[in-house]
């Protein structure tokens, strides 16, 4: 399983009240507001049975940095070296969990980026993201030593711990029925009227002075969306205000429109939800065993 999937363990938020501004082009004939809730409360149970919570996101990424870092100690710690490990820091992103392949059109609407949130989430589960400084040991080494230390960590110790990182989170089970959930969210974002609802909210973000094509640019791309990472300045909500805006028709239309293919996928699939809600049982309770013994 690829380390990438750590970070595709995610939740539904609910959509928050409609925002004014730009119309992005909705129609007058679009979906009704039934239509939009039965697929939205679809997607939710599907989304999180088979992804987890943003909890789980930032505890199952805590887990593979300390299953990691324990097998990379023990083996530095073989080789005579007085290794410790750090306190897990929070990396990346702290925002919301994306959706299943950062499909822009499954995106939910909100009104800001949860970074604030996703960080007093961290902060309740006692890990950091400062990023201060923590010894490893190396610090006081010098000269024929230091090159020592630094060669059994990079020649052999750090490919000792990438194993049970890969292999731990999250099992197989979520990850075949999580690739199917993604190809039906992705072939109900690709139709005409979906893709002409994208182009629209990529025309509606560049009239608000935003150049995006994909909701992942506003992850990744502060410099498209102004204050970004500065949410703790107040102006985290400017680009997740025009995101809402202009989307809103996309992501409702395809809500809309999934909604039965959705119901299927739920009734066709039964035992592998069954499975996934097990497997997410195991590994929450494996969670609370690794954390608790790297507290």
């Amino acid at each position: 399983m690829k380390a990438t999937r750590l970070l595709a363990v995610i939740t539904v938020f609910a959509a928050t009240a409609a925002l004014t501004g730009c119309t992005s082009g909705a129609k007058a004939d679009g979906p009704s507001a039934d239509q939009i809730q039965a697929g939205r409360e679809v997607y939710t149970r599907l989304r999180t049975l088979i992804e987890g919570t943003p909890r789980d996101s930032l505890r199952g990424n805590a887990v593979a940095n300390y299953l990691m870092w324990n097998a990379t100690a023990e083996c530095m710690r073989e080789r005579g070296w007085d290794y410790q490990i750090a306190p897990y820091v929070v990396g990346g992103r702290l925002t919301r969990p994306g959706p299943p392949g950062d499909i822009t059109a499954w995106a939910d609407i909100t009104d800001d980026f949860g970074i604030a949130e996703m960080a007093a989430l961290a902060a309740s589960e006692g890990f950091i993201a400062d990023g201060e400084f923590h010894p490893t040991g190396m610090e006081n080494l010098s000269g024929e030593d230091e090159q020592r230390w630094i060669d059994d960590m990079n020649e052999t110790c750090m490919s000792a711990g990438t194993g049970p990182m890969f292999e731990s989170y999250p099992p197989d089970v979520l990850q075949g029925v999580g690739m199917e959930f993604t190809a039906l969210l992705v072939k109900v974002a690709a139709t005409p009227t979906a893709q002409a609802l994208q182009n629209q909210w990529v025309d509606c973000l560049a009239d608000q002075g935003f150049d995006a094509h994909t909701k992942h640019d506003g992850y990744d791309g502060p410099e498209l969306w102004p204050g970004f990472r500065q949410a703790t300045e107040g102006r985290e909500n400017k680009g997740a205000l025009a995101d809402a805006k202009c989307r809103r028709p996309l992501h409702e239309h395809v809500l809309a429109d999934g909604a039965a293919d959705l119901a299927a996928f739920e009734t066709t699939h039964q035992d592998q939800l069954a499975d996934a809600a097990e497997a997410w049982r195991d590994l929450r309770a494996e969670s609370d065993r690794v954390l608790a013994a790297n507290r």
